[in-house]
């Protein structure tokens, strides 16, 4: 792909994106709970889904969550943690037009309806359960995705529920998040084999 081709693709994908964006919502409340993870309050709409920006230095900002609407006050955290309250970036969309924040051609709303199969800020393509999944929504879903295997190159694994996840693309603009099912795959390598993907460089 040049680099003129990517240019334009990802300039047509932010013109759609910003074709569908209802407003920026004002964070009228900020706080960081005792798991380190920033809680950002605004007045909400049913009818609406809101997308949280997390800007993760100033040439790498990324879309964590996407959380439907409800009348009244809503409080949205960022699952990775916390960042200064200028940041974030609440973006409103309104459920009958949805957007498409990852840019695979899937709407949001489908994606996040079809979790955990797939998932909207994730441009990775659905596969099985039986081998893993795009997103992890809930405590059932990890359970289900989860095993306890201690293994010598990983002690600090031993005795812990864990789920392992793999990246392919991880450089692009589209890197693909595949959480693996841990109770189907013990290494990387034979999950990746299992999908048919293709590993290059540091993917993995």
């Amino acid at each position: 792909m040049t680099r003129k081709f990517l240019l334009l693709k990802l300039s047509i994908l932010n013109l759609f994106n910003f074709s569908v964006a209802q407003d920026v919502v004002p964070i009228i409340n900020y706080s960081v709970n005792n798991s380190g993870q920033a809680l950002l309050s605004i007045e909400a709409q049913e009818g609406k889904y809101y997308v949280l920006t997390s800007q993760h230095s100033p040439s790498f900002e990324w879309a964590t969550s996407v959380n439907m609407g409800v009348n009244g006050t809503m409080i949205i955290s960022d699952p990775g943690g916390s960042y200064p309250i200028e940041n974030y970036t609440i973006t409103e969309y309104d459920i009958s037009t949805p957007g498409d924040i990852d840019g695979d051609g899937i709407d949001d709303l489908t994606e996040y309806n079809n979790m955990p199969t797939d998932a909207p800020i994730n441009f990775a393509q659905a596969i099985d359960f039986e081998d893993g999944a795009t997103s992890i929504p809930d405590a059932e879903t990890f359970e289900a995705l989860a095993t306890i295997n201690n293994v010598g190159w990983a002690p600090f694994l031993d005795d812990q529920l864990y789920v392992k996840f793999g990246i392919l693309d991880r450089d692009s603009p589209e890197p693909k998040v595949y959480f693996i099912n841990s109770n189907t795959y013990t290494i990387h390598g034979a999950f990746f084999a299992g999908i048919g993907a293709t590993v290059n460089g540091d993917d993995g």
